[in-house]
């Protein structure tokens, strides 16, 4: 317990550092698509080298690392692997949570949006119409995508044939790309496009009860997981005095030790990869 205290305020480091990576790239992929790059000075652009996204989430590992060495060794007088395989996983379990968490509330933005055009398209609208409105009707990071839209296309910096389609080739959602790229070829070939939506609503409903049915299942393997993987941990806190100064004492146990508990960790992130799995579209 003392461990996770004092890590605490790493965590909420490398979870800010996650949410500005998964809310900056998407929408700076489109800007240099569309041409508008930030004009930064040279030492500004040095520092962001040094400091992207992915690296500083690297020293922030790093760090953990070593902070996680120092509490069980100084502290808890225990062997430097489990301070080590701790500190190392969280930063990259915790990116993995914000990252399922934030892609959910894109894809439930991105479905608001969907059901808002297929009405305004079943009232007459038009798909510039349709972009302006949308990101005062939508919740979510997607938010962003629609409100850079509408500037972008009430400007007429682009059409909006353009800004769909860089839309579909930077957004994180697979199946927002495919029914944009969709809305796209109705539009060009003026199809009907109110018949097209309710094509994408009827799959969207579909979609829904499916994965109702799979969160049920997901729930159950999470559980099971979360049971099965404290067992080895309250046998080592039941034990852990004799265990900790047995390997204090033999430098072999520990290495031991440390492959064990390595091989049991990556174990556990493929099961909760597995049990946490989603359709893809």
């Amino acid at each position: 317990m003392v461990f996770l205290y004092v890590l605490l305020p790493t965590f909420f480091i490398v979870a800010y550092q996650t949410r500005q990576h998964f809310q900056e790239v998407p929408y700076e992929r489109i800007r240099r698509r569309m041409g508008h790059r930030k004009r930064r000075g040279k030492t500004v652009r040095s520092i962001k080298k040094i400091f992207t996204a992915k690296r500083r989430l690297t020293y922030v590992t790093i760090g953990s690392v070593v902070g996680g060495i120092y509490i069980t060794v100084v502290w808890l007088h225990a062997t430097p692997f489990i301070g080590a395989i701790i500190g190392g996983i969280l930063p990259y379990l915790i990116s993995e949570i914000w990252k399922e968490h934030w892609m959910d509330r894109y894809e439930e933005g991105v479905i608001q949006a969907l059901e808002y055009g297929a009405g305004v398209f079943e009232a007459g609208a038009t798909v510039e119409q349709w972009v302006k409105e949308v990101g005062d009707e939508v919740e979510g990071p997607v938010v962003n995508v629609y409100e850079n839209g509408k500037q972008q296309v009430e400007s007429n910096q682009f059409s909006v044939v353009d800004w769909l389609r860089y839309t579909a080739d930077a957004t994180p959602s697979k199946y927002f790309s495919y029914v944009l790229y969709g809305i796209i070829a109705n539009y060009e070939q003026a199809s009907n496009l109110n018949e097209y939506m309710r094509e994408v609503l009827d799959e969207i409903n579909h979609k829904r009860r499916y994965e109702r049915a799979m969160r049920q299942q997901r729930d159950k393997a999470m559980k099971l997981l979360v049971t099965i993987s404290f067992a080895p941990i309250a046998v080592y806190m039941m034990f852990s005095s004799p265990i900790n100064a047995y390997l204090a004492a033999n430098f072999t146990g520990n290495l031991v030790f440390g492959a064990g508990l390595s091989g049991y960790v990556v174990i556990l992130l493929f099961a909760r990869r597995t049990a946490s799995a989603k359709p893809k579209v």
